[in-house]
């Protein structure tokens, strides 16, 4: 579930129409995700979900959200309060999209820069006109580019991009690549992703395994890398973004439901196991408080029986026994006596 640099090229294209809308509440709905609900002029309130590490899509509808906000969205809130977005653009190639926000309070403005990473861990970033990191969703130690408060921020870099790509450049790439495939080459230098990058190794005739190209093959391969693009330019890449959630959402929830349902089936038997100790419980009462209005009687009958048995046999106790009226039977074998209370 992720997008990749080209697919966020083409979904850049379709959010221009946010240009000039206004950020009326923030959200974070888990550790993963930020939420912008906006409102675009004409069209009205849009929700920008931001689902790390690689997803973005827009909805009209949220779903329901924690009361109690976090230390990073609330300081979203804080800054971009009816923040406008004057810019939504892809940087360079990379799985980086960048809103342009400018905040007027009291008719003083002040320009914001939201980035949002789609690759690795993902990230959230503020930074002020300067690009000075504000606040971030995950500080991160990178070797070569370190994300946390108070540094300036530095994009990612990539040397090669398919847009406008020559032939020269592929040739270049292939001989320095650390890979061990052209199609991985195209895959992760040009970051088109491994189905495209095999589409254009099909479409130029090249074989996708091979390293090495010469000058014929680097010509095909950037004529087969225009294709595509042109190509994939006539998709609906919001709708492909947001029905790629749908789908992951409902995986979770076909691979979590077996567990639920054994979860329920427990408790459904434990329940019944409640229940029935419970009327036992409550049967067992009735009998002891019963006996106890009638522990008189009870106890001068057995205190009678233990006399006889001292002065004559079960058989006589028994027929003695069956005489009396509160008696309902007798098992001299067990020595057990039934009363009718």
């Amino acid at each position: 579930m992720e997008l990749t640099s080209l697919d966020l090229h083409f979904l850049a294209e379709e959010l221009q129409y946010m240009v000039n809308s206004k950020i009326n509440k923030i959200y974070q709905p888990n550790p993963e995700s930020i939420l912008l609900q906006i409102h675009v002029p004409a069209v009205g309130k849009k929700i920008v979900n931001i689902l790390l590490p690689s997803l973005i899509f827009i909805s009209d509808e949220k779903e329901a959200q924690p009361e109690a906000p976090s230390g990073f969205p609330m300081l979203l809130r804080k800054r971009l309060y009816n923040a406008r977005i004057r810019q939504v653009s892809q940087h360079g190639f990379e799985r980086v999209l960048t809103f342009r926000l400018e905040v007027a309070p009291e008719g003083n403005k002040a320009e914001y820069f939201l980035i949002i990473e789609l690759f690795s861990k993902g990230n959230v970033i503020l930074c002020d006109s300067g690009f000075k990191i504000i606040s971030l969703l995950k500080e991160q130690a990178l070797k070569n580019r370190p994300l946390q408060r108070g540094i300036t921020y530095a994009y990612p870099k990539k040397k090669y991009s398919p847009l406008g790509i020559e032939p020269g450049q592929i040739a270049e790439m292939a001989s320095n690549s650390r890979h061990d495939s052209i199609v991985k080459t195209i895959a992760i230098e040009l970051s088109m992703g491994g189905a495209n990058a095999e589409k254009v190794c099909e479409m130029a005739g090249i074989g996708k395994n091979i390293s090495k190209i010469n000058p014929d093959a680097a010509a095909r391969l950037a004529e087969a890398i225009r294709m595509v693009l042109l190509e994939k330019q006539h998709g609906n890449y919001n709708s492909w973004a947001m029905s790629q959630w749908k789908a992951a959402e409902a995986a979770e929830e076909s691979r979590v439901s077996p567990a639920v349902a054994k979860l329920e089936r427990m408790m459904a038997i434990q329940m019944k196991n409640i229940q029935e100790l419970e009327s036992e419980i409550a049967e067992n009462n009735q009998k002891a408080d019963y006996l106890y209005l009638k522990y008189q009687e009870v106890s001068g009958f057995l205190n009678s029986i233990r006399d006889a048995r001292k002065k004559m046999p079960w058989k006589q106790i028994e027929e003695r026994l069956r005489k009396h009226k509160s008696v309902k039977s007798v098992d001299p074998s067990k020595g057990k006596v039934t009363l009718d209370l």
